[in-house]
Parts: structure tokens; C-alpha cells; sequence
């Protein structure tokens, strides 16, 4: 009995420190799991995607350490690949802990037979740890990785184990993952593999330098076909399928890297997300065309010449197409200078916004005659492109034919300010050479744009007058409106410009085009744009460096360019831009009110001459109480010389005269624009609303003015446009 108790005591002393010691390792390695984490994709940097707006792939870059990486999701893996995959690297990965002992036992045992390793034993999770943290192969490594293994399973789910190992196993040079492998080796996405690409794809990351197709094509092809008939063996492939596999050739090459967009992904590439990806609203078809056009096109040009285009959906301001040069990769050019974003000089681009806004001030009419003669505006003597002088001529004539003096007649008019104000509101950057007042040459090209400003303006003559600034990407936000013409304005201006001449062979009637040509001072910028029913298409050709290029012009350059553009977009609306806005005047030259039959140059130099009309009461942006009763405004305007014409809402009105004031007799209450001009045509605008008035009982009616003033801002100067 006493032996016996001894044997009890000493059997309890062991369990005991059985016990000890087994909650002391469990502590230890608690301890250490928490002091030594492992590596995960925490840290992890994907190479930069650019995607166009249905997700396909655009333009890819290299992570910093230089690798084609791309994220896994492996809803987008075909399952029948992770069953292939863990049939050859860990048949047991869903069961074991990240430490496969069975496996380890049975390469311990047969490295013992045979003399030599035969297979490692290491699942997909110690496999990872070795993706993960690299070190020497040695027996300690192997213990690092195992206890790493069993770390990593404690944080991530088994999914998550097999999309991090297939982001990162090698494949041959600087390809890791399966998503860049297939794309480099294929030219696919990792869920259209064939069974030939799948076996290859799998037995890549065994010997990913010795087996590289690309530079060791049958090594490849022999490592293939093993894995095809021992899963033939298996029975998890049917004998014509293995015959049909074996038989395809292995690729010996890589597809190189997409290349699409590649001045805008250059923009993008700082503005990836987590997963390294960047969406835009490019189309791609549309990108890709559009690419090979101006690719075509630099090979005509001369040298140190390129061109670019832009196109926009103008309802939205979403940018389908971006092309900052004919060839990035350009030796005789700086091709990788983005055009598209470059400030220029637009030439005569401006024109139409001039004429706009001057359709909108009440100054003129597209019917109104002017006169095409070389005189000094402003100390200035602007001369036309041919150098010849027609005569009189109307507006839109003027217009239809970028005639320079009626332009900087009707901009002087204008005035340069009103001008500027206009192009600011379109959210770009104008740049202005030297640090003088802005004269008149800005409309004729005198200022610094660039081709995103353009396509906002002539946006906005497709959109009644209301421009929206290009996004590249939702990033962006919403874009802000901005009302640079009336619907009426615009309406006229688009009229105008769908009968501007263009080249023969050119044309179609699918789509009706409002088109505008320009050419910078010297030669240096050709310039086309054009809008219709659904887009806007800016096109550019010059020299990047600013060089002269003689005979260069918009009409001969940049105008097929355009109308090549357009014919890769789905057919618009050939009505565009359809009947008249209510509001808009359409009459003969001679069926016009005096004030707009001739445009007259203001008067300049004398001291004596009779300032321009303005008005006293009421003031800009005034809301005024309205009796139907009594309905009569009166309108105080000081300064102008008579016979004064009378404008509300763009359209000729009678008011009568009281002295220097006036009684308007408005019909209803509402919003309302009137403007007065004076013999010399110099114009006053002021917005007004008009509101019904609420009388109270226990006051007498007004025995006064029709109308009494409420100023709700009474600073505002906003422009009457």
C-alpha cells in the first residue's frame, strides 16, 4: 500500500507539472502572439488602377516596390480553381489549424526513406508567412513559419488566408498574384481561365523563375502536364479534356501592361483607394478609338507637332474621353505633356460667349448690322485673319465667318470684365499675360484656357445656356451649374454655328453640330469645338513647346479631327437644337427695333459726351409690392442719350414717358428683365420681382406710385445676364 501511494503521488505530481508546464506554454505563446503579431495585408500596396466607367481596366501601374499586384475577390474566381489549387498545395486547408501534422509526419518520412526532401508539408498558410516574411530555408525558419501559420489562422478566416496567398505568390518576375499573372500571361480576368490556364497557373508559384513561360516555355508546358494527368489519375479531369489541355501551347510572352488614358491616369494615380483602384466615367471604346484616331494623325503631322482631344456629356459633365497627346511615349515632342490640361491661347474660341452675352444685355441681335472695317477700338486697331474687310454685315454672319473687328466691336460693347466674369463662373483657371488692365485682345485669344474651360462653354450652348464643369470621376462630387446665356442666347448662338463651314468629305447628317473653329497668334494653337444634342467635343493641334508651325489652322487641323470624334459617338438628336426658347426675337435685320438694326461704337474721348443710361429706382435685384389695381412701375433712368427703346425680357416693349421717368404697365407678377437703351445703343439692365401687395385694412390705399420697393439685397450688382 505505501509503494502504492507513492506511485499515486508521483503519477499526481507529474500530471501536475504536466499541467504547469502546459499552461505555462500557452501563456508563452499567448504572450508572444500578442507581443510578435504577424504580417497580414494591413500594410499591403496594390498597383494603381485606373478603370473606366463599366470597370474595365485602363491604365495599370507598378507598386512602389516595383511588382504588378493586384487585389483578390474571390467571388470572381471561378471555384473550380481553389478546388484544383488546394488538390495540389493543401488538401486538408479547410480542416487543420494552419499546421497540417499529417502532412509534416508523411515528408518527414519520406525525406527519411528516400535520402532526400521529397515534400515540404507546408499548407497555404505556412506558405503565406513565407510570402509574407521571407527568410533563409533553414529548420528553424520552418518552426517560425509554423507557429506564424497558426497565428495567422487565429486572425483570418480561411477565405481570407486564400485571397491574401493568391494576391502574393510569385509567378515569374515582377508578377504577384493570380489576378496580375492572368492578366500578363492571358490577357483575362482570373474567372475565364481554361483548364490549360488553370494547371499552369498553379504550377507557376512551385518554381516561378525556372518555370516562367515567357522565358522558359516548355519547363512550363512539362509542369502543366503533370498536373493535368495527375488530376486525370484522379478522375477530376475526363481523358478529352486532358488531351484538348495538353495539346494547347503555353504563352511565350507577356502581354504588356494597359496603357489607356494615360495622361489622366497620371493625374488619377494619387487618388487610389484602399485596393489601389481609381474609377472614372471614360468610356472605353470610346478612350481606345479615340487613341488610335490621333494616333493615326501623328504620323501626318510634322515633327514636334502633336494634337488632343476631349469629349464630354454635357447633361452631366462627366469627360467620356480624354487624350492629353497623339503618342505619350513621343521622341520629337514631349508626349507625355498633357495637352488636355495645358493653357493655351483659344484663338477665336471666345467668339460665341461675345456674341451671347450680348444677345443677352439687350446690345444686339444676330440680325444686327455691323460694320467690318479696320477702326481704333480703344487705342487698339484689331485686323481680321485674311486680312480683308467685307463691309457691313450682320451678327451672325460675323459670327458664322470668325470675322475679328465685328468680334471686338461687339466685345467692346461688352466689355472685357463682363467677359471674364463670365469664363470664372465656369470654376477654371484664367490666365492673363502681364499685369495690365484686360483690353480687347482677350476675345480674340489673349488669355491663357484650357481645353476642360472650353468644353464647359460650349457645354453650355448645349445646355440652354448652362455650363457645367468636366468631372473625371465621382471623387469630384456634383458639379456646379453655372448660368453663363439665356436659353434664348445660347438657342441663337447654336443656330449661328451649325451653318459654320467645314471640309468636304467630312460631314453627316445623322447629328446636327454647332462648330467652331480657332487659330492663336502666330500659328500656334488649332483649335476645333463642337457641341450637339448629348456631347461636347474639343480638339487641339500645335506644338507642346508653343513653336510656330506656318499654315497651321483650326479648319484645316483640328476640324476633321472633331468631326472623326463625333462619328465614334452614339447618333444625337439631328433636331438639335430644335424650335426657338419662348422669349427669343426672330426677325429680318430691317424688321428690328431701331437700337438693333446697327451696332454703334461708344462714344469715346470727349468730355462733354452724354454718359450711358442708368437706372436711379429701382435698383438691381429689388423686389417691388404690385397692386393689379394700379399696376403702373415707374422707372427712373438718368443719363443716356434719346430716343430711348424699351426691353422686358429681351423683347421690344412700349413705356411711356413722364419727364425723366417712366411708367411700365406689367401684366402679371413674376420675374422680370428690363432693359433700356439709348440711341447709341448703350444699355441698362435691372432683374426686378414683382409680388402682389398686401394692403392692411387700417391704412389708406396709396395714392402714390404703383408700386412700393422691398431691396432684399440692396448691394447687389449681379450682371443682367
Amino acid at each position: 500500500m505505501p509503494r502504492q501511494r507513492s506511485r499515486w503521488r508521483s503519477a499526481s505530481r507529474l500530471l501536475a507539472a504536466a499541467a504547469i508546464l502546459l499552461l505555462a506554454t500557452a501563456g508563452a505563446l499567448a504572450a508572444l502572439d500578442r507581443l510578435w503579431a504577424p504580417a497580414t495585408d494591413a500594410a499591403l500596396e496594390y498597383s494603381v488602377q485606373i478603370l473606366a466607367d463599366d470597370g474595365r481596366l485602363l491604365r495599370l501601374y507598378t507598386t512602389p516596390d516595383g511588382y504588378w499586384r493586384l487585389p483578390v475577390n474571390l467571388e470572381e474566381i471561378d471555384p473550380r480553381f481553389i478546388e484544383l489549387l488546394t488538390s495540389v498545395e493543401d488538401q486538408r486547408f479547410f480542416r487543420h489549424p494552419g499546421v497540417d501534422s499529417l502532412a509534416l509526419a508523411r515528408a518527414a518520412a519520406q525525406a527519411v526513406w528516400q535520402g532526400r526532401v521529397v515534400s515540404g508539408g507546408s499548407t497555404l498558410s505556412m506558405q503565406l508567412v513565407r510570402l509574407l516574411e521571407p527568410r533563409p530555408r533553414r529548420v528553424s525558419s520552418k518552426l517560425i513559419e509554423m507557429f506564424r501559420a497558426w497565428q495567422i489562422e487565429r486572425r483570418l478566416s480561411k477565405d481570407e488566408i486564400l485571397a491574401l496567398y493568391l494576391t502574393l505568390a510569385p509567378y515569374g518576375g515582377n508578377l504577384q498574384g493570380l489576378p496580375a499573372a492572368s492578366l500578363f500571361y492571358f490577357g483575362k480576368a482570373p474567372g475565364f481561365l481554361t483548364l490549360e490556364e488553370t494547371a499552369l497557373l498553379i504550377a507557376l508559384p512551385q518554381a516561378p523563375e525556372a518555370r516562367r513561360p515567357d522565358r522558359h516555355p516548355q519547363q512550363a508546358a512539362a509542369a502543366r502536364d503533370r498536373l493535368l494527368r495527375a488530376w486525370a489519375a484522379d478522375d477530376r479531369i475526363d481523358a478529352p479534356s486532358l488531351q484538348a489541355a495538353t495539346r494547347a501551347p503555353v504563352p511565350e510572352s507577356r502581354r504588356p501592361a494597359p496603357r489607356h488614358a494615360p495622361h489622366l491616369g497620371d493625374r488619377l494615380r494619387g487618388h487610389a483607394d484602399g485596393r489601389g483602384r481609381v474609377a472614372t466615367f471614360l468610356d472605353a471604346e470610346l478612350q481606345q478609338r479615340l487613341e488610335r484616331r490621333l494616333a493615326r494623325e501623328q504620323m501626318q503631322l510634322a515633327p514636334g507637332q502633336t494634337s488632343a482631344a476631349l469629349v464630354v456629356e454635357h447633361a452631366t459633365g462627366q469627360v467620356r474621353a480624354w487624350v492629353g497627346s497623339g503618342d505619350y511615349f513621343g521622341q520629337d515632342f514631349p508626349g507625355q505633356v498633357d495637352m488636355v490640361s495645358a493653357l493655351r491661347s483659344p484663338g477665336s474660341l471666345l467668339k460665341p460667349l461675345i456674341y451671347g452675352l450680348a444677345f443677352d444685355l439687350g446690345i444686339a441681335h444676330p440680325q444686327t448690322l455691323v460694320v467690318d472695317r479696320a477702326e481704333p477700338l480703344k487705342a487698339w486697331s484689331p485686323r481680321n485673319f485674311d486680312r480683308l474687310e467685307q463691309g457691313e454685315m450682320t451678327l451672325a454672319e460675323a459670327l458664322r465667318q470668325s470675322r475679328n473687328i465685328p468680334a471686338a466691336r461687339v466685345l467692346e460693347r461688352v466689355g472685357t470684365d463682363r467677359l471674364l466674369a463670365a469664363l470664372r463662373e465656369l470654376g477654371g483657371s484664367v490666365a492673363m499675360p502681364g499685369t495690365r488692365p484686360p483690353g480687347l485682345a482677350v476675345g480674340l485669344g489673349g488669355i491663357g484656357l484650357d481645353m476642360r474651360d472650353i468644353a464647359a462653354l460650349y457645354g453650355a450652348i448645349g445646355q440652354q445656356g448652362v455650363g457645367l464643369r468636366p468631372q473625371v470621376s465621382a471623387a469630384g462630387g456634383v458639379p456646379g451649374k453655372a448660368p453663363l446665356l439665356s436659353a434664348p442666347a445660347a438657342w441663337q448662338v447654336a443656330r449661328i454655328l451649325l451653318d459654320t463651314a467645314r471640309p468636304d468629305g467630312h460631314w453627316s447628317d445623322r447629328r446636327s453640330i454647332a462648330l467652331k473653329t480657332g487659330t492663336s497668334f502666330g500659328y500656334r494653337d488649332a483649335w476645333a469645338a463642337g457641341v450637339d444634342g448629348a456631347y461636347t467635343v474639343v480638339i487641339w493641334v500645335g506644338r507642346p513647346d508653343g513653336g510656330y508651325t506656318p499654315g497651321l489652322t483650326g479648319l484645316s487641323a483640328a476640324v476633321p479631327l472633331l468631326l472623326d470624334a463625333f462619328a465614334l459617338l452614339p447618333d444625337a438628336d439631328p433636331r438639335w437644337p430644335g424650335a426657338p426658347p419662348e422669349g427669343t426675337l426672330l426677325a429680318r435685320a430691317e424688321g428690328l427695333p431701331p437700337h438693333w438694326q446697327r451696332l454703334e461704337l461708344r462714344e469715346r474721348g470727349s468730355a462733354v459726351a452724354t454718359p450711358g443710361p442708368r437706372f436711379a429706382f429701382p435698383a438691381d435685384a429689388a423686389t417691388l409690392a404690385w397692386n393689379p389695381a394700379r399696376p403702373e412701375i415707374l422707372l427712373d433712368l438718368r443719363g443716356g442719350q434719346p430716343p430711348l427703346s424699351w426691353l422686358v425680357d429681351g423683347r421690344p416693349t412700349g413705356i411711356a414717358a413722364r419727364g425723366r421717368q417712366h411708367l411700365w404697365r406689367p401684366e402679371r407678377p413674376g420675374e422680370y428683365r428690363v432693359t433700356a437703351l439709348d440711341a447709341r445703343g448703350r444699355a441698362a439692365t435691372v432683374r426686378i420681382h414683382l409680388r402682389i401687395a398686401e394692403r392692411d385694412p387700417a391704412q389708406p390705399e396709396s395714392k402714390g406710385r404703383g408700386a412700393s420697393v422691398q431691396v432684399e439685397d440692396p448691394d447687389a450688382e449681379g450682371l443682367a445676364w
